[in-house]
């Protein structure tokens, strides 16, 4: 039987509603039901035509629906409620009564709950097909991965290094494409071999703990960094530390500033390692020193100028021959393998050792 609004113009409560098409759209409730049986519509069939098209299946069907976003709900026995969204406004969708339709049907509630949470990939999904029928989307993972492989080699790998700064990662070059790295989680996972290969230049711990946590998480999984050395009393150490507790980190780069050379301009705190050694005396008394001796486990160690340095050498009394013998010497110290020190969990104490009362007395 056919339901229209009633005389004082309010919607019936009844969830369900067979499908009326008056000349009038205000007349029409917002859920219609659709129903497929000859006793409502005269010779009624609805027919999937090409069921084997996975995205536009074709349903043949003499019942009149109107172009646009719907939303659909199988209520069984060949009956479906559809809610025409292109029809209605919001101020009509938000309306006291469609509330309480949605309401009176747990399973019309449910269905709301759930797209209201999906609608953002709903949206994306539309998106996605405008821009594959304007031939704005390129079908990149249908590549072979050798292909993919390469473009992730000249587009997440440059040769300069990659600045992190506190609250920023940065580089001078125009050809590192980071947002390719953003496109999924596959390509993300398939271009970190090559993306990690890059030499991070790590120049001071930031403040925020937000940043810190995802420069730390990054970390995990670099190879190569760049440490300059500024003579800091407080900010070197504590940046060589950060890099030191990194578990991949094979090459280390020291550039060279003229703060870090003869104690610079600065008031450098007592050094106590490697202090016997003159052929490095112009760097073994500066603030910092202490901390980039305690390296061990890496690959190579390279030592080069800074490039505030090198644009005025001439201030500095630093040759290449010297830069050559800290290269050497940091070389012969940091490539040491780590010292794995044994636990002490289960040593007994000295009491129980010489037959005292506790004999189960132990050191933690």
């Amino acid at each position: 039987m056919m339901t229209t609004r009633t005389r004082s113009g309010g919607l019936p409560l009844n969830p369900c509603q067979s499908a009326v098409y008056n000349s009038n759209e205000k007349e029409m409730d917002i859920t219609e039901e659709i129903e497929c049986r000859n006793e409502q519509v005269v010779n009624a069939t609805t027919t999937i035509v090409n069921p084997n098209v996975p995205v536009f299946a074709t349903i043949q069907t003499n019942v009149i629906i109107e172009n646009g976003l719907c939303i659909l709900r199988n209520l069984g026995n060949s009956r479906y409620e559809i809610v025409r969204l292109s029809r209605f406004t919001e101020t009509r969708m938000g309306e006291p009564d469609v509330g309480k339709q949605i309401e009176s049907a747990g399973e019309r509630k449910e269905l709301f709950t759930a797209l209201q949470a999906g609608m953002r990939a709903t949206v994306a999904k539309i998106e996605h097909a405008c821009a594959s029928a304007n031939k704005e989307i390129f079908p990149f993972m249908r590549l072979p991965l050798e292909i993919r492989d390469a473009i992730y080699e000249i587009s997440v790998k440059i040769l300069g290094p990659i600045r992190i700064r506190p609250s920023i990662l940065c580089t001078t070059s125009r050809n590192l494409v980071l947002n390719l790295r953003c496109a999924s989680n596959q390509v993300l996972n398939e271009s970190n071999r090559h993306f990690y290969r890059n030499n991070f230049h790590v120049s001071e711990m930031p403040k925020d703990e937000s940043i810190f946590n995802i420069l730390h998480k990054v970390g995990q999984n670099m190879v190569e960094v760049t440490f300059e050395w500024w003579g800091w009393a407080q900010k070197d150490p504590t940046t060589l530390a950060f890099i030191r507790s990194l578990p991949n980190v094979k090459v280390l780069n020291v550039s060279l500033t003229e703060y870090c050379i003869n104690g610079g301009l600065k008031s450098h705190k007592k050094q106590h390692l490697f202090q016997e050694i003159q052929s490095i005396e112009k760097f073994n008394k500066s603030n910092g020193f202490d901390a980039l001796v305690q390296f061990r486990g890496l690959e190579k160690v390279k030592v080069h100028r800074s490039p505030s340095l090198s644009l005025r050498p001439s201030n500095i009394d630093l040759n290449d021959d010297e830069i050559k013998v800290l290269e050497v010497f940091l070389n012969a110290e940091l490539t040491k393998p780590h010292i794995i020190r044994a636990s002490l969990k289960g040593r007994k104490s000295k009491r129980a050792r010489s037959g005292g009362e506790n004999d189960d007395d132990y050191e933690p």
